[in-house]
């Protein structure tokens, strides 16, 4: 979809770095996926309509988008790497200002207007037969 490869582009120029969820995401693999439902129509077949569009990354991708400032609480960390070191931190004040990646991604993919005509073409369709098939009945 032309949308995750604008996303995923415009994430690899900003040069976030990769961090790891549990799960083994990461934010380069951000996807847009859409969602639809299932309907019956009058003659009992299927339908398909198109629900939601959802973007689909790690929660500190939205993060970056977003922005956070705050206060960042104490604690401790250890590092394995080049060698085995154990330190403290106190709290502090941090500000991560927003990116705004991701509204640039969907104007530049201009998947807005494509689903908005798409959509309206289908459904228009759809209402054109529906009428024919009601005045045909009566």
């Amino acid at each position: 979809m032309l949308l995750t490869i604008v996303l995923q582009d415009k994430i690899k120029t900003l040069g976030f770095k990769e961090h790891y969820e549990n799960s083994g995401k990461k934010i380069s693999n951000a996807e847009a996926v859409g969602d639809y439902k299932v309907g019956k129509a009058p003659n009992n077949m299927l339908k398909y309509y198109m629900n939601k569009l959802v973007i689909k990354m790690p929660a500190y991708g939205f993060i970056q988008h977003y922005g956070v400032s705050g206060i960042r609480g104490s604690g401790s960390r250890t590092r394995h790497k080049p060698r085995t070191t154990t330190y403290d931190f106190r709290y502090h004040n941090y500000n991560l200002p927003a990116k705004d990646y991701i509204d640039k991604a969907i104007s530049r993919s201009k998947v807005v207007p494509f689903v908005m005509e798409n959509i309206t073409k289908i459904r228009g369709k759809e209402i054109m037969v529906s009428l024919k098939n009601f005045i045909e009945k009566e």
